[in-house]
This record gives C-alpha cells, structure tokens and sequence, in this order.
C-alpha cells in the first residue's frame, strides 16, 4: 500500500513539472527552432525515385517510368503568322555536342528567308511578337551581341514547292539552354550579319513552338554546318 501511494506521488509530481513548462503529457518533446522540422526532411514514402541519373541535366520522354530514357529529338510545327502562307516543320537531333537541324517549309516568297529559335514558346500573337526576342544558345537571349543568336541558317526557295534545309548548330536539348519549349520563327528575309542579335530579317512569316519529338527510328538525319 505504501509502495502504491508512492508511485501515485511520483506521477502527480512529474505531472505538475510537465504543465509548468507547457508540454501535454505523452506529447513528444518539443523541436528545437534552429532543427530541422522532421516533416522537412523525411522522405515521403509515396515519393518516386529519382531519375537525374537517367537523364542529366535535361529532362526525360518519361520520367515516371522505371527507366526513363532522355529526350533526344525535338520537333517544332510552323504555322503560319497573319497574312501569310509560310507553314512547315522543323526537327532537331541530338548530333555530338550540338543539334542536328531539318526544315521542310512550304509557301515560302521566292527569296532567302533566315530562320532562329526565339526565347518563349508563345505564336500566340497574329504576328508571333509573342516569341520575343532571338534565344541565346550560350548566353543571356537580352544582351547585346556580336553575331545572330538563334541562328538555324537559311532558307532558300527552289523550283519545289517545297523547301529543305539541313544544318548543325551549338545548341541543346538539355540543361539551363535547352531549346525545348522555345519557338521556331521564320523570317521575310535573310540574315544581315552586321546587325546582330536579330539579323535585321525583318517580319515574321510562321511560328511554331519546339516540343518533345516521339523517337525516329530511322537513321540519324546527315546534317552539315552552315
């Protein structure tokens, strides 16, 4: 009997000093302010796994899957600006440390047409203004340059209705350079090249916005540099 109302004491006790430093009894003790919160850093158990080693620095065709494979291949549709007729495709390939390029536009004016990727992904406007400025491949896209950013080359109509192009380029699918999302934009006119960053190539004939390419299986398209 002793025993047991010493035990009673003993709770009471430890009961009190529990309220006077404000912690409910059975609670856990509480975190530290300068700790991190176990909430911050505890993985949650849904989470999937990581995928930056399947794809680094870029993104992947599907980063849920068990093993993603990287983008590879990108792929614009142009359509055309308010006024004209100018409409086509254009593919990009992973080529060694740059971009293979392949055009195919129709409708074009029979004269050179210079061709750039710009900064946003938005033809939104009847104009494509929308796409901004010409998207820098290594470097900041609103600072003043000494040649053409975005530069993809020429176009330059034939006897076909149909015009091709191929060119390689320093640009990417990945990392903080990537040209996926960006846009396509076709020009009136050439590339001066003593005006840079835009090339003075005048208005813009079509616009399409750079997305991810379902994988070609044939072979690598032959590109050359321009």
């Amino acid at each position: 009997m002793k025993s047991l109302s010493l035990s009673l004491a003993s709770i009471s006790v430890a009961f009190l000093g529990c309220s006077s430093r404000g912690v409910t009894p059975g609670a856990s003790s509480p975190v530290s302010p300068s700790a991190p919160h176990p909430l911050n850093v505890e993985r949650p158990r849904h989470a999937p796994p990581a995928t930056a080693d399947a794809a680094p620095g870029g993104g992947a065709i599907d980063p849920g899957a068990a093993a993603p494979v990287p983008v590879r291949e990108a792929v614009a549709i142009l359509v055309p600006t308010q006024g004209s007729r100018v409409a086509g495709v254009v593919r990009f390939r992973e080529d060694g440390d740059g971009l293979a390029v392949v055009a195919s536009v129709d409708g074009l004016p029979a004269h050179v047409h210079a061709y750039h990727v710009h900064v946003y992904g938005d033809c939104s406007a009847p104009d494509a203004s929308s796409a901004g400025p010409h998207f820098h491949f290594s470097g900041s896209s609103f600072a003043e340059t000494t040649f053409v950013t975005g530069d993809l080359g020429e176009l330059r109509p034939g006897d076909n209705a149909t015009t091709l192009h191929r060119a390689r380029v320093p640009a990417t699918l990945a990392g903080p350079f990537s040209i996926i999302g960006r846009a396509v934009v076709v020009h009136e006119k050439g590339n001066d090249h003593a005006s840079p960053p835009d090339g003075a190539a005048g208005k813009r004939l079509a616009c399409g916005v750079i997305g991810v390419a379902r994988p070609f299986a044939g072979a690598p398209a032959t590109a050359h540099r321009h």
